[in-house]
């Protein structure tokens, strides 16, 4: 997948699954603790596709308004 192919939900949906994993894998490195990393990134991973799955919908949504059949 080439990312100019992306939209600009992709894109940002991208941006923020990147900025927000570097934090918590920098947080990470000090303590080794692998039961609270692995369980920390379920949650986010489950976040990350619950963020893409609302950004789906705010789309079909607004393209639901935007329709002009009658």
């Amino acid at each position: 997948m080439r990312l100019n192919k992306l939209n600009g939900w992709q894109r940002l949906w991208i941006a923020t699954c990147v900025f927000t994993l570097i934090p918590i894998l920098i947080m990470w490195m000090p303590s080794g603790d692998s039961e609270f990393l692995l369980g920390f990134l379920v949650v986010w991973a489950l976040l990350m596709v619950l963020l893409y799955i609302a950004g789906l919908v705010i789309k079909w949504v607004v393209n639901g308004f935007m329709s002009k059949e009658k």
